[in-house]
């Protein structure tokens, strides 16, 4: 939270010193840009960024991870997720230099919104695909207790 405010209060203090809104809306558009670029490049190294976060978010067995059809899915969706951000930044980059600001705001949000929407959906129907594919079960939510503890009885009750 604290990197948060330090980076609002400094775009806005560039802003206040320049007057100009135009670099206000173009530093985040830029920061969309370089992660797109971390992305493709960890995608080029072999080394995705997705996998990374993927495994801060999900549970994925290292013997999963080590199938050549996982690794792969990894690197594309790497690519995937750098060629979306980098449209994004492309398109609001445009939007930034086309049109007013008010209109800016609503569009930039718009179009982001649905960009990312869609990106999300293909993402998540390509590693359902992808894990079918390998015969693998994806499972949303749900308990983690295993069979065998489910099946020991309870203590009685005094």
């Amino acid at each position: 939270m604290l990197l948060g405010a330090a980076i609002l209060t400094a775009r806005t203090a560039v802003t206040f010193v320049t007057g100009s809104t135009f670099l206000y809306f173009a530093q985040p558009t830029l920061g969309t840009a370089l992660v797109a670029l971390v992305f493709l490049a960890t995608a080029v190294t072999r080394r995705p960024l997705v996998e990374k976060l993927a495994k801060d978010f999900c549970p994925l067995d290292p013997e999963v991870l080590a199938r050549p059809a996982v690794r792969r899915f990894f690197l594309q969706i790497s690519v995937l997720w750098g060629g979306v951000l980098l449209a994004n930044a492309s398109l609001v980059l445009w939007l930034l230099l086309t049109t007013s600001l008010k209109a800016f705001v609503l569009e930039r949000t718009a179009a982001s919104w649905t960009l990312t929407a869609l990106a999300i959906a293909c993402s998540t129907a390509w590693f359902l695909r992808a894990m079918r594919r390998e015969g693998l079960q994806v499972r949303w939510g749900g308990s983690t207790r295993s069979t065998a503890s489910a099946d020991v009885p309870s203590p009685p009750q005094p």
